[in-house]
């Protein structure tokens, strides 16, 4: 038996996420995940009314901004493309990744990137990075690289990667590899979305009188990183919604849910009014993994749904950087819709 089939990917996906990286990625995350539809009347009035209900169950400090982007997101032009077409992403900022050594070790270190991503369902997938700057977490790791270096980082360069077309789009619910058919399918209303995320208390107690021993083990580790498997499932959820609004085309109607989705997790937090990396200013929220000791905040433009940027801070010792650090800063430039793999020029994220 495998304990909840809904959290499976969210599982194994978290160690991706983890920081730091035990080796250098081979990929950029998004591409190794993997057209404008329009919706019914009835699917849009079910998510504006699921906004409504957002606003009035959950403290307003939380509600109203996540509440006012899943409105907003209703109103925008569809980033969903149809399968032959290509979901374009522009990224700028830094990221955390393991240096490799020729000695086993792996050093920690971040990397200042220029990302163009193209998805497709049924074309190739391309991902360009050009690598602006490498910064090492301390002068000693900088040192240890000098000396035992592996191969040599070529700062400036462009890297290309492509993915062959598997006729799915990464959406980080369920097991992440979604047919057009279940995107669409996929929850309008926040809750319902928030459900397929996150376990009913009588659906745990139900899995756990029948769960495995194995189950149990993994429960029981869970319990004690976490504090809690309430705490754990809290961040499963934020960890699945921000990684596929970091990376995934979606239906206007399950964008909104997402935002409205967002405001249910316990620990999400509002910050107010924050400027991103380049400088625009949107409202944030943040949310901290105690376990893993990084705080990560949003900073999203209420009136476009659009997710302007994301930062990582080490809020403890022993993650590889010094706490305090800022480990991930990434401005989420531009999003558009392309029939062919060309740099479009939209105005959505300016």
């Amino acid at each position: 038996m495998t304990l909840w089939p809904e959290l499976e990917s969210s599982l194994v996906r978290s160690a991706a996420r983890a920081i730091p990286s035990n080796v250098r990625p081979s990929a950029p995350r998004g591409l190794l995940r993997r057209s404008r539809a329009t919706l019914g009347a009835v699917l849009v009035t079910a998510a504006v009314t699921a906004v409504v209900l957002v606003v009035l169950l959950i403290g307003r400090a939380i509600a109203d901004p996540l509440a006012r982007a899943a409105s907003a997101a209703l109103h925008q032009p569809s980033l969903f493309p149809k399968d032959d077409q290509y979901f374009f992403v522009r990224t700028e900022g830094t990221q955390p990744t393991g240096m490799s050594t020729k000695s086993g070790r792996s050093i920690n270190a971040v990397e200042t990137l220029i990302t163009d991503r193209w998805q497709s369902a049924d074309r190739t997938s391309l991902q360009r990075t050009r690598v602006v700057a490498l910064h090492f977490a301390s002068p000693a790791d900088a040192a240890y690289w000098r000396a035992h270096g592996g191969p040599h980082l070529q700062v400036g360069a462009t890297q290309s990667m492509s993915i062959p077309a598997v006729g799915k789009y990464y959406i980080d619910i369920g097991r992440g590899e979604l047919t057009r058919a279940q995107v669409l399918a996929l929850p309008s209303n926040p809750r319902a979305l928030y459900g397929r995320l996150v376990p009913s208390s009588s659906r745990i107690t139900q899995l756990l009188r029948h769960a495995s021993p194995q189950d149990l083990a993994q429960i029981a580790k869970l319990k004690s990183e976490y504090g809690s498997l309430n705490n754990y499932l809290a961040w499963a959820a934020f960890n699945a919604i921000t990684s596929s609004f970091e990376q995934s085309p979606m239906p206007p109607a399950v964008r909104s849910a997402m935002y409205g989705a967002l405001a249910l997790i316990p620990g999400v937090k509002s910050i107010g009014l924050d400027r991103d990396l380049v400088g625009r200013r949107g409202d944030a929220i943040v949310f901290t993994d105690h376990f893993r000791g990084i705080r990560t905040e949003l900073i999203f433009d209420p009136d476009t749904s659009a997710l302007l940027g994301e930062r990582q801070t080490a809020i403890a010792k022993g993650v590889g950087f010094r706490e305090g650090s800022l480990i991930e800063n990434l401005a989420y430039i531009d999003e558009a819709v392309t029939n062919n793999l060309s740099v479009p020029h939209t105005q959505r994220l300016h």
